[in-house]
């Protein structure tokens, strides 16, 4: 539970993600989860992501739909 190994982690930080911040909650070291981190589907939805996965190439892409260039 550090954050680049010396400081503790928080409950909770602000980080940016496009221009747009967002809270994050990692999850606690004694969670089955722990090495996880997880973008809710509710984020996605309220900023109109487009997730894109290509499983052959193991690469994902977020499109922030608002965001792009007309």
């Amino acid at each position: 539970d550090v954050f680049f190994n010396d400081s503790p982690l928080p409950n909770s930080f602000s980080v940016k993600l496009n221009g747009l911040s967002v809270l994050a909650h990692p999850a606690p070291a004694t969670s089955h989860f722990k090495d996880v981190n997880i973008l809710g589907a509710d984020f996605c939805a309220l900023n109109n992501l487009e997730v894109l996965v290509n499983y052959k190439s193991k690469e994902a892409k977020l499109v922030f739909l608002d965001h792009q260039s007309k």
